[in-house]
């Protein structure tokens, strides 16, 4: 795999990755002492911290077994001086669950030597919320 140029290009080499399924695609892009969060409550098994890229393979698998994502939009990725921040979209449900969510979400990524290091995924829980509970 050929290094990113930026780090803006790293962030949108990930959100490829997850757009196209393509898990080791993902896992590559992350340093190997990574810590990834999802900010949100505990009620939704995916959210909590994650360390590593086997703790992100984990979160990936609880992710595909509780979630159907049916739209996932990036609407800006900006580069930072330490990584980069993206913005976006997404509507979806829950397995077993019959209504659907739409929320945005803010990421920041902090990218070193072409590597994330660490990923935030700022949520719009309560519509998430609302659906998980029907």
């Amino acid at each position: 795999m050929d290094e990113p140029a930026t780090n803006a290009d790293v962030a949108r080499r990930l959100y490829e990755a997850f757009g196209s399924g393509n898990d080791d695609a993902l896992v590559a892009l992350l340093d190997q002492q990574v810590e990834w969060e999802l900010v949100g409550p505990s009620e939704i098994p995916y959210f909590g911290v994650y360390r590593g890229p086997e703790g992100v393979r984990q979160f990936l698998g609880l992710l595909a077994d509780h979630c159907r994502v049916e739209e996932f939009e990036v609407l800006s990725v900006i580069e930072t001086e330490r990584g980069a921040l993206a913005e976006g979209r997404e509507l979806g449900h829950f397995a077993g669950h019959p209504r659907t969510y739409e929320m945005r979400w803010c990421h920041v990524l902090e990218i070193a030597r072409g590597r994330i290091t660490r990923f935030t995924d700022h949520l719009d829980t309560a519509p998430m919320i609302e659906a998980w509970r029907s």
